[in-house]
């Protein structure tokens, strides 16, 4: 055989063994989408309010409100490979469910990472409790904020989408400040309150270290010496004058503590607390409850 039969032979079979191993590592690379949201409930109008009890009468297609809600909805792909419109469950759409005998007042989008993903949020003209999200794609950071007025109490997000978790995001203030703060703030300012917290935590870590190493190395005085007491008479004055000796030249000596524990644990609990605080501002800059981009175009 050849040297150019050798080569095609050992081409061919390194080819069959990179095909698989990179279908595998191809696989591997890929993300699973964590789809999020986030729900922010308010009252607008509650059925004991004073202002129903001077006669203020609301209505809507003649039918009378006693009570209104506002609850807005933040709604996107955290992170992840690309999710299409195609991959929501028709049997379990992905949709806004309000509580039993409440009905969507109004609907709208207030906010969106980008026109081209097509998100919308409509009613089920068919189903009054429901109002559906739809979307085209979401890429990972895609996703948009919805309002919705009715007369209940805080609804839930329901749905599954093929190939995608999702999950609550957890309480977030979804206020019109609060909004317009996160679509205002500047890198600069994002890593000013990085910066911020790094050194906070940092400072308690040393404070802490500090804490530490005074307490071992100041908080102590020599009070004694070990020494063996069995290898003297201590019933007999000269047993006891040899003991007195041997305790004053002992090369063992033993030490108590001299500054109160509860001082210790005061300072301690203050590292700690500057410690929490800089994780805190730290993680908040990092990561925040809504990713700064689905308030990017805002209606």
């Amino acid at each position: 055989m050849n040297i150019l039969a050798i080569a095609t032979v050992v081409g061919t079979l390194a080819a069959l063994i990179a095909l698989p191993f990179g279908v595998f590592i191809g696989r591997r690379n890929r993300q699973v989408p964590d789809i999020r949201y986030a729900l922010d409930f308010d009252t607008v109008l509650d059925p004991d309010d004073d202002l129903l009890k001077h006669n203020l009468s609301l209505a809507i297609e003649g039918r009378p409100i006693k009570s209104l809600s506002r609850t807005r909805v933040a709604f996107w792909n955290h992170r992840g490979d690309t999710v299409r419109g195609a991959d929501i469950v028709e049997s379990d759409p992905i949709r806004i469910e309000l509580n039993e005998n409440d009905e969507p007042l109004q609907v709208r989008r207030l906010s969106s990472s980008r026109q081209q993903i097509e998100l919308a949020a409509k009613a089920d003209p068919h189903d009054s409790r429901s109002v559906y999200i739809t979307f085209d794609f979401l890429d990972a950071k895609d996703g948009g904020i919805f309002e919705i007025i009715h007369q209940g109490d805080i609804p839930n997000l329901l749905g599954t989408i093929r190939g995608a978790t999702k999950r609550d995001h957890g309480p977030s203030d979804l206020s019109s400040a609060t909004i317009k703060l996160i679509g205002e703030r500047s890198v600069a300012r994002r890593l000013r309150i990085r910066a911020k917290g790094a050194g906070t935590f940092f400072s308690g870590l040393v404070f802490l270290a500090l804490i530490l190493w005074g307490s071992s190395y100041f908080d102590t005085k020599t009070v004694g010496y070990l020494v063996t007491v069995s290898r003297f008479n201590l019933h007999s004055m000269n047993g006891q004058a040899n003991f007195a000796n041997a305790v004053y030249t002992s090369g063992n000596p033993y030490t108590d503590s001299s500054i109160p524990t509860f001082i210790v644990v005061i300072f301690l609990s203050m590292a700690c607390i500057m410690m929490i605080s800089g994780t805190w501002d730290f993680y908040n800059a990092s990561r925040g409850r809504i990713p700064r981009s689905i308030i990017t175009r805002q209606e």
